[in-house]
């Protein structure tokens, strides 16, 4: 039979755990306060989301709506489509584009711009390239200056969200790619640069086209058929694909012959003549 003093010894570690229970207990209440709490907070918070929510929808119905009255109210000069995942803009107004912008949605990831200038480029890219949603750029037909091309290359300098880049049809000249490439050099998120059917674009550019090739690993495609690129661009092109094994190329149709000793390389080559000639060379 244990002794009184026996019995002291184990009574005294049985009151101090006992302690740290009641401590454990007041402090399980309290951390249990402070959930419920914190739930009523969190429930709170997405009611004030839900209510963002709906007023944000609520704005974009406004602004359709704005959009709809512009049409309706004569000024007709622009043809904007607007579909699920894309948005086709065809020689846009200001105000045009300020609707259009107010009304993208995530899900909207290609952006068209058509017969357009370079003061409505101005407005419209930097807004489109913040979204971070916007993949892939259209711009065509659309002449740009070389105020433009500065500010769209310190933008593209930056980005990392725009997938595939198209800048054609009498856009762009070659000092104009001579500083686009310079900006892409160090972009690792944009994979294809569409150029083509700018007759602008000569062998000058060509210096600054290779070097790009070198530099930047994320392009895997660049089209310039139909420009003004001699044979000896041509072929400095199809030689950066002898060292970048994903490039793929598009060149005009008359530098086929040129070209016709890459038999290890000719599968990435595509000599079109114009955009439908190769659908699955284009993203």
């Amino acid at each position: 039979m244990a002794t009184e003093t026996e019995l002291v010894k184990l009574k005294e570690p049985s009151e101090n755990r006992l302690k740290e229970i009641e401590a454990l207990q007041i402090k399980l209440e309290e951390s249990q306060c402070i959930i419920a709490h914190n739930e009523e907070q969190i429930n709170k918070l997405k009611e004030v989301v839900l209510s963002l929510e709906k007023k944000v929808s609520g704005l974009k119905k406004e602004l359709v709506l704005i959009f709809d009255q512009i049409l309706k109210e004569g000024e007709t000069s622009g043809i904007i489509s607007i579909f699920p995942d894309n948005v086709y803009l065809f020689s846009p107004s200001a105000n045009h584009c300020r609707a259009v912008i107010g009304t993208l949605e995530d899900s909207h990831q290609l952006v068209n711009l058509s017969y357009s200038s370079s003061d409505i480029v101005l407005m419209l890219v930097p807004k489109l390239l913040s979204l971070k949603t916007i993949e892939m750029l259209t711009i065509e037909y659309t002449g740009l200056t070389h105020e433009c091309i500065l500010t769209l290359a310190s933008l593209l300098a930056r980005n990392d969200s725009l997938k595939a880049l198209s800048i054609n049809y009498d856009s762009i000249g070659d000092d104009g790619v001579i500083t686009l490439a310079e900006s892409l050099r160090n972009n690792g998120s944009l994979q294809c640069l569409y150029l083509h059917g700018n007759g602008n674009i000569t062998s000058a550019s060509i210096g600054s086209l290779v070097e790009l090739l070198h530099y930047n690993d994320s392009l895997s495609a660049l089209s310039v058929f139909q420009t003004g690129i001699g044979t000896d661009g041509a072929l400095a092109l199809v030689d950066c694909l002898t060292t970048n094994g994903k490039l793929k190329l598009a060149l005009d149709v008359r530098h086929k012959h040129a070209c016709h000793s890459y038999e290890n390389i000719k599968d990435r080559i595509s000599f079109l003549e114009n955009l439908e000639a190769d659908d699955k060379f284009f993203c």
